[in-house]
């Protein structure tokens, strides 16, 4: 059997974990531009715009806001 970057070439696809982060920025945008109908998701996104960003690598563009879990509820 072919290895499964020979198949990937054979069948002009990307990776499976390329595809992956392709769809979740896919859903992100979607969630973003109300395309997607999810108010708790929307409400515990938080988008940063900096102003200038010095080191791109060093700064997140949005973060995911959530609860801290007590011991009790672990």
């Amino acid at each position: 059997m072919p290895s499964y970057e020979e198949r990937l070439r054979h069948f002009k696809m990307s990776k499976l974990s390329d595809r992956r982060k392709l769809l979740d920025l896919m859903f992100l945008y979607n969630v973003a531009n109300n395309r997607v109908d999810y108010p708790s998701l929307i409400s515990k996104i938080s988008f940063r715009a900096p102003f200038k960003l010095r080191r791109p690598s060093a700064y997140s563009l949005f973060s995911l806001k959530f609860k801290q879990l007590s011991k009790s509820n672990v």
